[in-house]
């Protein structure tokens, strides 16, 4: 692939919501508004040409035109997705708020770009197992708060064609609006309507629950989440090096055993991911350095009360394990398992409460440096229990999902595997120390693109 690689954008349309919105403004919780300053939540999914079909242009038509006319229905009942961000003053969302950022829904439409890749082939990507290239940044619309003024739509879709055939399908998202829960709620929702059927979740727009009308510091006690700086001599900003690593459902099986048969098939991933990057970092760190592993966990049935199933915005907490790198290599598969699940088990409803006191009084400034992956620590995003392989619009499904970039060292995406359920691909980055050790571990599934 050493070819230049250029995407040519052929057709940009706004597509607005079948019906009005019923509300002028959202309101947006402290767990919503953390994301501010993110860009935009980006995947990619990639689905080849279908063997029933005849010649590309003929399918392509028909399949854009699927996406055309289903999406105004879908927005009508996701319709923050068709709003803009705006900033606030105190009390205009009629709910007797503080000035901030909300989300306007005055229903100018959802973003749908059409476009061609040249340079590369889709079946050169397929024998990589789509390993992270540089111009996946092409396949994507994106967007952060800094474009406000730009009115930039919330989310967005790029539709690109190899020339073969087959798409990458590119989504990009404002993390303000929704988090992974609530994207693949939507595009399983959109699937429902390219089908004809009545939504199966109604997404509930109330995000009161994740807000408090006055926060006190006595509740603001976030202790569960421990610091865990990197050691002297480890410098955070480093060389990235982004691949994919996929763990068949058979990996994860034995990984299980191992583990004694006690634990999940998340518990024993992380855990094994978490070890085996451990090690070479002993290299440059002593055995009582302390490293941590971060993970986001949904909150809408931990809550008490649970939130709604469809509750649509962000609902999650992060849990946090932490060991010295001596006990990570020292002890077995199970008992490293054992601090994954601790941490996830940590993320409870009195803990959301207190992380929802926390932001309001001190933002996210205050907390997110608490949960920053680094070489020295890990944080993972994303599920592979998400229905992304399940968005078929009539093209098939997609036999691929990846990020677009991962974009800090330690961070881990996960994502289902296409040997189903219990497999998983997980997208990576780490300095290119750390990358070469794994590469060079034989039990290490890791994509060698030499």
């Amino acid at each position: 692939m050493g070819k230049a690689v250029t995407v040519e954008v052929l057709h940009t349309s706004v597509v607005k919501p079948a019906s009005p919105s019923p509300q002028p403004f959202l309101s947006l919780s402290p767990c919503d508004l953390m994301w501010r300053d993110y860009t935009y939540n980006r995947r990619l999914l990639f689905y080849e040409r279908p063997v029933s079909a005849v010649s590309g242009d003929d399918e392509y038509p028909r399949f854009i035109h699927t996406l055309r006319s289903s999406l105004p229905r879908v927005l009508a009942s996701f319709y923050p997705f068709a709003g803009r961000l705006v900033e606030l003053p105190a009390g205009a969302a009629g709910d007797g708020t503080k000035a901030q950022l909300a989300v306007a829904c005055n229903d100018e439409g959802a973003e749908l770009v059409e476009a061609r890749i040249h340079g590369v082939s889709f079946l050169d990507l397929k024998s990589s197992n789509f390993d992270m290239q540089p111009y996946f940044v092409q396949l994507t619309r994106w967007a952060s708060y800094t474009r406000l003024q730009e009115g930039a739509p919330l989310f967005s879709i790029q539709v690109t064609r190899f020339s073969c055939g087959s798409i990458a399908f590119g989504i990009a998202h404002s993390h303000v609006v929704a988090d992974g829960f609530s994207l693949w709620h939507f595009m399983s929702s959109w699937v429902e309507c390219v089908k004809g059927k009545p939504l199966s979740l109604e997404p509930s727009h109330d995000r009161t629950p994740l807000m408090v009308q006055s926060a006190l510091p006595e509740k603001a006690i976030i202790d569960w989440i421990e610091d865990v700086k990197a050691p002297a001599g480890i410098t955070t900003v480093a060389s990235k090096v982004q691949h994919v690593v996929s763990f068949p459902k058979e990996m994860v099986e034995e990984l299980k055993t191992r583990a004694n048969n006690v634990y999940g098939s998340y518990e024993v991933l992380c855990a094994e991911l978490w070890k085996k990057v451990s090690k070479p970092q002993l290299v440059a760190c002593s055995r009582d350095a302390r490293t941590s592993f971060c993970s986001v966990v949904n909150m809408r049935t931990r809550m008490e009360p649970p939130l709604a199933v469809g509750y649509f915005g962000c609902a999650l907490l992060w849990g946090m394990a932490s060991a010295t790198l001596g006990e990570l290599q020292d002890e077995e598969l199970a008992a490293t398992a054992a601090r994954i699940r601790g941490a996830v088990r940590s993320c409870t409803s009195s803990h959301m409460q207190q992380f929802i006191h926390f932001l309001e009084l001190y933002g996210k400034d205050a907390f997110v440096p608490k949960i920053a992956a680094s070489p020295i620590s890990l944080r993972v995003s994303s599920s592979p229990k998400f229905p992304m392989l399940s968005i078929d619009f009539g093209w098939g499904r997609p036999i691929a999902v990846r990020s677009v970039i991962v974009e800090e060292n330690g961070k881990l995406v996960l994502y289902p595997g296409p040997s189903g359920l219990g497999s998983s691909d997980v997208c990576l980055s780490f300095p290119s120390g750390i990358m070469s050790c794994l590469h060079s571990d034989p039990s290490f599934p890791l994509y060698d693109p030499h």
